[in-house]
């Protein structure tokens, strides 16, 4: 899975850096806010059942598995319908509150459709992932996106602006069918078997709560492009998506691959000690996978910046630096909020994901009109830092203790490599270096030690 995220990865920087060459940051800016609209549109309609569907799955006596698949089957047929309709009637709304005129209407519209797409797409793959078929989800997900970028690159380079919007339906479209096509060869639905009325109401109040998880994080997301669109302009929209798709790209690799694995091992733990084992473990492996790519970032964004995108793009560096140290906190938090949708109640993961993306939304509302375009990445910074220590109150909380020692360790050597490297880079690249291989050393032991305790924890 981390392999195979990192093609999608490669895929989508080829694809924006085509973008920024033709197109500029503006460009890169639309890319944002269509991808933010088409998320917000799909974390609606799927309802939460790429989580509640692998949890429901997972969970359950083997007895009972044939019976919760075809229940999220049922489910999500009637959602797709439901991506449908927010499409058609949201897609001029959203594009006068954005852009003040509807000169962006029908790509808008494109856009929306991704989410039916998105929606099927989750049907399959959370059958797959409750299966254990993650190899097969990962060759799906590279010949995906190398087909996607094959006929979505070319599209932007004849068209321009006109072609963002068809490359991503394009996309979702072929993920879409290649998935169906795996989930329909190794996890086929028994037609005789009936889901029950119980099943489709535990995925609807269960879905509710990720539903809203998502949906808070993606409009978070694009509130923030809303501000900067309105305040600053286009370009420092493309400025922060640039920024952000850097930052959040590269550490987002160790959360996509650990988390398929990761979510239904959680779902399916005997009991809470199990469970925070699994989590300390996650958090520690987590932070010190993500920590060489952390260190570069500090230590060489504008080197980063130039080869992804342009030397256009050198207003993003005050942000692409504060979006970096928020990702350490990310690292340390998504273990605990995969364990809290695992294990803990809807209401609980409702209020925590509503408080986070509540400072989101409120905090560039502060920082952007004092700090301007660097004000985003600060709220960047402290959104994830708030959220983290609100998500260690609540595992205290809920399971009685805090996070393990090593977990801590890593987090702390994780900080002291950034800090160092950000401070001395100026000074030599063979500070980078040297803090990149130090730290690929250091992560490299984790590993083991982690690989080590997990083989004795299975003898």
């Amino acid at each position: 899975m981390g392999g195979a995220t990192a093609v999608s990865f490669v895929a989508g920087l080829i694809r924006t850096k085509v973008v920024a060459m033709l197109l500029g940051p503006a460009g890169v800016g639309l890319v944002g806010i269509f991808t933010n609209f088409g998320g917000n549109l799909s974390a609606v309609s799927s309802w939460g059942i790429w989580t509640s569907g692998v949890r429901a799955i997972s969970a359950a006596p083997a007895a009972d598995k044939a019976r919760k698949s075809a229940a999220v089957g049922i489910f999500g047929r009637r959602l797709i319908w439901l991506g449908l309709a927010l499409a058609a009637l949201t897609c001029w709304p959203v594009t006068s509150a954005t852009f003040a005129d509807g000169q962006y209407l029908t790509d808008m519209l494109i856009v929306g459709l991704t989410a039916p797409l998105v929606v099927a797409t989750g049907i399959w793959t959370a059958r797959l992932q409750a299966d254990g078929q993650l190899r097969t989800l990962a060759q799906g997900q590279v010949l995906s996106a190398l087909s996607g970028l094959l006929v979505g690159v070319p599209l932007i380079w004849m068209l321009g602006v006109k072609g963002i919007a068809p490359s991503l339906l394009l996309a979702a479209l072929l993920l879409a069918v290649i998935t169906w096509r795996s989930a329909s060869r190794l996890c086929p639905v028994d037609p005789l078997v009936q889901a029950q009325d119980q099943d489709l109401r535990e995925l609807a109040k269960l879905g509710a709560a990720f539903m809203a998880v998502a949906f808070m994080g993606q409009l978070a997301a694009y509130g923030t492009r809303l501000i900067l669109v309105r305040q600053l302009g286009l370009e420092a929209a493309g400025h922060y998506q640039a920024a952000a798709a850097i930052a959040g790209s590269l550490p987002g690799l160790v959360v996509s691959a650990m988390g398929a694995g990761f979510f239904p091992q959680v779902a399916a733990a005997a009991d809470e000690s199990v469970s925070r084992r699994l989590v300390d473990r996650q958090i520690e492996v987590g932070v010190m996978l993500g920590l060489p790519a952390l260190v570069v970032l500090v230590g060489a964004g504008s080197f980063c910046l130039h080869l992804l995108y342009a030397r256009t793009f050198d207003a993003a560096l005050p942000v692409l630096a504060w979006m970096t140290w928020g990702i350490l906190f990310r690292l340390l938090s998504w273990p605990m909020s995969y364990w809290l949708m695992a294990r803990g109640s809807s209401k609980a993961v409702i209020m925590a994901e509503g408080f986070s993306c509540a400072c989101s939304v409120a905090l560039p509302l502060f920082t952007v009109p004092y700090f301007g375009l660097a004000g985003a990445g600060i709220a960047f910074f402290l959104g994830h830092a708030i959220y983290a220590l609100g998500l260690l109150a609540i595992s205290r909380r809920r399971s009685g203790g805090w996070i393990g020692r090593p977990a801590l360790r890593s987090i702390l050597w994780a900080a002291l490599f950034m800090g160092c490297t950000q401070v001395l880079a100026p000074i030599s690249w063979f500070v980078v270096v040297a803090a990149t291989l130090v730290s690929a050393l250091v992560t490299w032991r984790v590993i083991r030690s982690a690989w080590a305790s997990k083989e004795s924890a299975d003898l």
